[in-house]
């Protein structure tokens, strides 16, 4: 259910606009949400939380090449926004790539931070 009265903004330059259909957990999820990584998401609580998902994009910002909305996709948001748990995210298109044919959009999920951190 979407809180009344929010509107997901436009992405912004080397932005994609993604509607979420599955989300992982990694451990920078849980690190954050113990307070682990202050220092590099912010201080404050409630703030969006998930790193990693795997969706179709809605939206590409400026300059966006490579992506076009109906892509299915996969990646990891940046990591002070965060917002993959929720049922949209604005993502850096470089955190992005098409979804395996073959993948569900739950493996797809699974993904991202493992193929991140191997690149």
């Amino acid at each position: 259910m979407r809180p009344e009265g929010f509107d997901l903004p436009s992405p912004q330059e080397a932005e994609a606009a993604v509607a979420v259909v599955a989300a992982a957990v990694n451990p920078i999820d849980w690190k954050v949400r113990r307070g682990e990584l202050k220092m590099m998401t912010g201080r404050s609580f409630p703030r969006a939380m998930g790193s990693d998902f795997a969706g179709t994009v809605t939206a590409v910002g400026p300059d966006v090449t490579g992506l076009k909305p109906g892509d299915q996709v996969h990646g990891i948001t940046a990591l002070k926004p965060s917002g993959a748990f929720a049922e949209a995210v604005i993502a850096p298109a470089s955190h992005l790539a098409l979804k395996p044919a073959g993948l569900s959009f739950e493996q797809a999920a699974a993904l991202a931070t493992p193929a991140w951190l191997r690149n």
